[in-house]
């Protein structure tokens, strides 16, 4: 489906645009494959400014921030070589706040499931890397049949809450890279008759909408979506008044736990 569907993609697109036309521009969505995609729609169209909402493959990310005609703002990503304006979230504080919570809570064998490839993902990476220092912390090793990839939006998380019901020996908790995702775990779990948050604890990540919506509401990992929509848009602005596509300015957000319902102590 499209990502637009996904709340925190819809969210940040919605709060792009209300900044855009209360600065006089107009919004234009693009969504491309590769580099001479996007360079061919700035020229076309007469860009004045481009801000990247979901980093795409590396060579294809780094490429477009290397050739791009026009001031860019890169979302999510950051590359020390090259002269770049980006925002970013402190991820690894991310993945590492969701799982001490759940350490501290006594859960031991905590499972992490994304919406991709971690390989694929800086983002994913990152989150994972938190994950994994938490456990470190308390002495312990992820195990790697806790590791769920590709598991993306509301139908990955309902698919990922099947194959946990079918699993011999199941994480009592999980880490999940994105609110939507967990959602979908939920909603299965629920529907086969499990206990939440007795039989399986969860923590999502975005602290968007529908994590207040579902029941056991979900503790998760908040970033605030307006600020980094602001703060990716006041870079932009810069660069266009400057004529300079080459200004290197970087932000990072940091992160928090908001606290619902769905952990349980062991």
């Amino acid at each position: 489906g499209s990502l637009l569907f996904n709340p925190y993609v819809g969210n940040m697109v919605g709060t792009l645009d209300m900044l855009i036309r209360k600065a006089g521009y107009y919004t234009m969505l693009c969504s491309f494959r590769n580099v001479e995609e996007v360079l061919s729609f700035q020229r076309n169209w007469q860009i004045d400014g481009s801000i990247m909402v979901l980093p795409h493959l590396e060579e294809i990310t780094h490429g477009l921030v290397e050739q791009t005609q026009t001031p860019l703002v890169v979302m999510d990503r950051r590359y020390d070589d090259i002269a770049m304006n980006s925002v970013t979230l402190n991820d690894r504080r991310g993945g590492y706040l969701a799982t001490k919570y759940l350490l501290e809570r006594g859960h031991q064998r905590i499972g992490f499931a994304c919406p991709g490839h971690l390989l694929d993902s800086f983002v994913l990476t990152e989150r994972y890397m938190g994950y994994a220092e938490a456990h470190r912390e308390y002495g312990l090793v992820p195990d790697n049949r806790w590791l769920f990839e590709n598991y993306p939006q509301l139908e990955g998380g309902k698919r990922l809450g099947n194959e946990l019901i079918e699993m011999e020996q199941r994480p009592t908790a999980l880490v999940s890279t994105e609110d939507i995702m967990a959602c979908g775990v939920v909603q299965t779990l629920i529907k086969a008759r499990w206990k939440l948050p007795r039989d399986l604890s969860i923590v999502g990540f975005d602290d968007s909408a529908p994590a207040e919506l579902i029941t056991p509401a979900l503790t998760t990992v908040r970033q605030d979506v307006r600020l980094k929509a602001e703060k990716a848009f006041e870079m932009m602005l810069e660069a266009i008044r400057n004529d300079d596509r080459r200004i290197n300015r970087f932000f990072e957000l940091d992160v928090s736990i908001t606290e619902r319902d769905s952990v349980a102590r062991l």
